[in-house]
């Protein structure tokens, strides 16, 4: 059967995935290709922000959103007010927001490569598909961490354990004990950011295993108590590399990641282009798709003509920032550092 260059048929692409499945599903295979995304794992879980209209795949839209800022009444000393209401004027204000992030991962296999190898082609192009996406997966974590980081705000909370330095609060490292966390508790609250999860990369990371494994211990329980009293997340992987030793304390209304295809999960051949678009599930994001251009071409290296199969993955993504509050040095996100402050 004579095919066009760079068609790829539905079978064949279903030939693909299943074998994405049965490399995905083996334990001693799939460690190649498992992304490390606590990271964005954990904003996506917590997030309360809805993006719909930025995940529509049919339309490049903006979401607009408009919200009344009441940053305080007038307040006066007695009530005889019947004769002159009102007082402070409010104000209406509204931001877009709009995909902000793209990054793709491309692979070529020439076809000897199926020739010369124990992998049939379904299984060179499923395993090449895998990591492609763990770097775009991984990478969209770095982003994310990095995005927090930068919508840090400034610790209100100027009287407890830390030395708040711009938007930084330091914790000397003797400090970093499962005591902490009632620290922790008081400043969600004193920041308004009461239902606050914990995002850190070693910080906490060690007492929290010691704490789980004397649980069973008489004297081990409070330790885990302390522990348990907020959400946490730990990214060993990315943290401290990214940002340094920092702990975020991230309020759910904060930030948000969201993600777009543009393509169907049918491939669509494009005869006269000599492309093919798809779209594939990300394995490590579940709620991620790539959009993936395929093709075929015929080039001679060394002397030798050869068949050539391009394909590139595309990651259409966001992270984005809540509205700030009329105090705009409460953004809803925390930055500790373990260390002595520099000021």
């Amino acid at each position: 059967m004579s095919k066009a260059a760079g068609d790829l048929t539905c079978g064949e692409l279903q030939e693909v995935q299943i074998k994405m499945d049965r490399i995905w599903a083996d334990a001693s295979v799939n460690v190649d290709y498992i992304a490390e995304v606590t990271s964005i794992s954990a904003i996506r879980e917590n997030q309360t922000a809805q993006l719909t209209v930025l995940e529509d795949r049919e339309k490049d839209k903006q979401l607009k959103i408009t919200w009344v800022e009441i940053c305080g009444t007038t307040i006066k000393d007695d009530c005889n007010t019947t004769c002159t209401p009102g007082g402070t004027e409010l104000s209406i204000n509204c931001k877009d927001y709009s995909l902000n992030l793209c990054n793709s991962a491309g692979f070529t296999i020439p076809e000897y490569a199926f020739r010369t190898s124990n992998y049939s082609r379904e299984e060179v192009v499923a395993r090449a598909f895998l990591r492609a996406d763990q770097e775009l997966c991984e990478w969209y974590n770095e982003q994310a961490i990095l995005a927090a980081d930068s919508y840090t705000g400034i610790n209100q909370y100027d009287t407890g354990l830390g030395k708040v330095c711009g938007h930084d609060t330091y914790l000397e490292a003797a400090m970093w004990t499962p005591e902490i966390m009632g620290y922790f508790m008081q400043t969600a609250v004193i920041n308004r950011q009461r239902n606050s999860y914990m995002l850190s990369g070693t910080n906490l990371s060690g007492a929290n295993w010691q704490a789980m494994m004397n649980a069973q211990n008489l004297d081990g329980k409070g330790a885990q108590a302390m522990m348990g009293s907020m959400r946490k997340y730990f990214d060993l992987f990315k943290i401290d590399s990214t940002i340094g030793k920092k702990t975020l304390l991230i309020a759910p209304y904060a930030m948000a990641v969201g993600t777009k295809n543009y393509y169907s999960e049918a491939p669509i051949n494009y005869i006269g282009a000599g492309l093919t678009n798809f779209s594939i599930q990300s394995k490590n994001l579940p709620w991620v798709r790539f959009d993936v251009t395929y093709t075929t071409r015929c080039a001679v290296v060394g002397g030798v003509k050869e068949m050539y199969h391009d394909y590139t993955l595309q990651l259409h993504a966001g992270v984005y920032q809540n509205p700030l509050p009329c105090n705009t040095e409460q953004t809803g996100i925390l930055s500790f550092v373990c260390g002595t402050a520099p000021c």
